[in-house]
């Protein structure tokens, strides 16, 4: 598709997708103006309309939040502006970054991913809040060289889903954030050639497009990003056995978990697992991802275990399972300290009675049966006792 052309000293850079349209930013010199974006159709490269930003400056970075645009501005300032499709500034924020500036923005539900450099190979991918407060950290220097556009593909699932364009080595990167690190799942060559700079990058819903700093070979491409546009029908399972109450001590939680083809035909799929922590954020994965092959209506399901150390914090987790375009979970939970204090007060309290009623001897008694003794469940009218 063919592109604006930008005068000299002028570049296109990040891109996003909005309303049907392909929304690509011009940064115009120099940086005491306004720069601007392009609204085009994808169909033919129209251009439908071209509105400026409500600030001066350079930007990167650009995202649609389903309402509204994210921009990242680099220069004069580096500030993240959220903005009407009219323009309009509905809101900004400093982010606290220091010396590496902020380039790549990508929306994802209510948090940022921003990939922010200082030099080649020192940068750092966030996760923020929408008002800018730092929920995670990492160093991708050695995954990213340097940020350029970059674009969340919905097509894959969280923590697998991120893209993002490398301007060291003009490449085009699938990130993990999945587990507490940064890994690189897979790369591909942009198409823009040597002599130009590859910059935005964004997601129709089906398709990936790119487009280059000064157009110099005249096009903006759509690339397959290699997810099929319908994913098999496939359901993955998980069947917790025994308890699924983690003393504060630890412990180990056993289960199965399978997947079936649902459809009549031999497909092919990846399928992991991660668990969610009780502050909402995803570690894992922990099983795969695994490359499937299945027959029609085949099921396959193996037992596994999965150990929760003492040191995890407590509360209610999820364990989770991923095929196809489909996800299957249970819940889990970790006690803590006081949860164990309370116990050993009620058998204390049990033991130093000279008689015990019909009910307070099997609590007693339970004691010596741990996988009942570990099921909150089964402890609530035991704690409510101690409490009384």
């Amino acid at each position: 598709m063919p592109p604006p052309i930008p005068p000299t000293n002028n570049a296109l850079v990040g891109a996003a997708y909005a309303e049907g349209m392909l929304i690509v930013i011009e940064n115009v010199y120099p940086n005491t103006v306004p720069s601007k974006f392009h609204k085009i159709d994808p169909a033919d490269g129209t251009i439908l309309g071209t509105v400026n930003f409500p600030f001066n400056g350079y930007c990167m970075g650009i995202s649609y939040d389903g309402s509204n645009l994210w921009v990242a501005q680099w220069s004069p300032v580096n500030v993240i502006y959220q903005i009407g499709l009219d323009g309009s500034l509905i809101s900004q924020f400093t982010p606290a970054t220091g010396v590496y500036s902020c380039r790549s923005v990508n929306v994802e539900g209510d948090y940022l991913w921003v990939g922010a450099d200082y030099l080649a190979n020192d940068t750092k991918l966030y996760k923020m809040t929408m008002t800018g407060a730092i929920l995670e950290e990492y160093n991708t220097g050695s995954v990213v060289g340097w940020y350029m556009g970059g674009e969340i593909d919905t097509q894959y699932p969280t923590g697998f889903n991120l893209f993002v364009v490398d301007n060291v080595g003009n490449t085009i990167k699938q990130l993990s954030t999945a587990g507490g690190t940064v890994t690189l799942m897979d790369q591909f060559a942009s198409p823009v050639s040597a002599s130009d700079y590859a910059e935005g990058l964004t997601f129709d819903g089906e398709y990936l497009w790119h487009n280059a700093g000064y157009a110099l070979q005249g096009l903006i491409w759509c690339i397959d990003d290699g997810m099929a546009g319908t994913p098999p029908d496939v359901t993955p399972f998980l069947d917790p056995i025994g308890s699924t109450t983690i003393p504060a001590t630890g412990g180990t939680l056993e289960f199965i978990v399978g997947v079936t083809n649902n459809e009549p035909g031999t497909v092919s799929f990846e399928a992991w697992t991660d668990v969610t922590l009780p502050d909402g954020s995803i570690y894992g994965p922990l099983i795969g991802p695994l490359n499937l092959t299945l027959t029609g209506g085949q099921t396959v399901d193996r037992t596994r275990t999965q150990d929760v150390p003492a040191g995890a914090p407590p509360g209610l987790y999820s364990y989770n399972a991923y095929a196809g375009a489909s996800e299957a979970s249970f819940d889990f939970e970790k006690l803590g300290v006081k949860d164990k204090f309370l116990m050993t007060l009620l058998k204390k309290k049990l033991e130093s009675k000279k008689e015990l009623t019909e009910d307070e001897t099997g609590m007693l008694a339970a004691y010596d049966i741990p996988v009942d003794f570990t099921d909150r469940v089964n402890i609530r009218d035991l704690i409510e006792f101690v409490r009384g």
